[in-house]
């Protein structure tokens, strides 16, 4: 069968590729993360475990890069499909807002 141009690559046929490519690391991830701050509110004041939740999502995309790691995978290999992109890129917008809710925190 011959390869389709990337042009003519449908948009499930690329959500399908990064399926394909993709692992469980961010999601393994954010359960680590989350279940240590669960364990953390039944041991530590609310006020402290509210603050743990602002500062260790921050902890959830290295972490995610770290199993990656252990699993054999580079996490930053160079990926040209589009959805791969629109992740990483949505991860970093994310990342650039915590600066917002800490003050938002801060001013509450």
């Amino acid at each position: 069968m011959q390869r389709k141009h990337d042009f003519m690559i449908t948009l499930e046929e690329r959500r399908d590729q990064f399926r394909a490519a993709s692992t469980i690391s961010m999601p393994m991830a954010g359960l680590i993360v989350w279940s240590a701050i669960g364990v953390a509110a039944l041991l530590v004041p609310d006020s402290v475990v509210g603050w743990m939740a602002v500062y260790a999502m921050a902890a959830i995309l290295p972490l995610a890069f770290a199993i990656e790691k252990l699993r054999g995978h580079n996490p930053f290999a160079k990926d040209d499909n589009p959805v791969s992109t629109l992740f990483f890129h949505s991860i970093v917008g994310i990342g650039l807002m915590f600066p917002l809710v800490i003050g938002a925190a801060n001013a509450a």
